[in-house]
């Protein structure tokens, strides 16, 4: 520290100042309000809130604020959520079309079957189908009618076929129903080729 006494010394009388040095004493070093200790305090504080958890801060009850990196931990949570459901959902979707796809184009005509029913001089025939998919059984099944060998082209229908009898006895022809397998083929078209059609054939016998 530097003091500042006054001395009279000569010059006239006048009062000089003569600086002189004090040998300083030695006192402790405090700590300011702003000094370094409230600075440690605070990088502690900031340290523990970086550290708790949003979880923690949620139990405790005290008012939850997020920080940018939770905010963006958060965002980044939810967007990958939205994609992961948003894949799932499409996978759900695409495995549906591919299910009901697989089952109506896979769907084929199995069999035919020819049931009659006497009435008098006449005979009725109706056709009865069955399918490797459901429906199983469809009746009436739409076919082409023909006594013995079908025609190069069938023409498919429900109408059950009268055969109008004209002597008792078996018939000699038989009666032919003829159908494609694919359910969603056309009503009218050529029989060729063979292995595409399923038939069945039902012997004649009047009263």
């Amino acid at each position: 520290m530097v003091d500042q006494p006054l001395n009279q010394i000569g010059n006239g009388g006048k009062t000089q100042r003569k600086n002189m040095v004090r040998p300083e004493r030695f006192e402790l070093p405090t700590y300011s309000s702003g000094g370094c200790r409230s600075i440690q305090t605070e990088l502690r504080a900031h340290k523990y809130i970086e550290s708790t958890t949003f979880a923690d801060r949620h139990q405790t009850g005290h008012p939850v604020a997020l920080g940018d990196s939770e905010k963006r931990a958060y965002n980044f949570v939810g967007v990958a959520m939205s994609k992961l459901w948003s894949i799932v959902l499409l996978l759900t979707i695409t495995s549906l079309t591919l299910t009901c796809g697989t089952s109506g184009s896979n769907r084929q005509l199995q069999s035919i079957a020819i049931n009659s029913v006497t009435n008098g001089e006449q005979i009725q025939f109706l056709a009865t189908g069955t399918f490797s998919a459901p429906p199983i059984t469809v009746s009436p099944l739409p076919v082409s009618w023909s006594l013995d060998v079908p025609p190069p082209q069938y023409t498919l229908t429900t109408e059950p076929y009268t055969f109008q009898c004209q002597n008792p006895g078996p018939f000699l022809l038989p009666l032919v129903a003829i159908a494609p397998a694919d359910p969603n083929a056309p009503s009218t078209g050529s029989i060729y080729p063979t292995n595409k059609m399923i038939s069945a054939l039902a012997r004649i016998y009047c009263p």
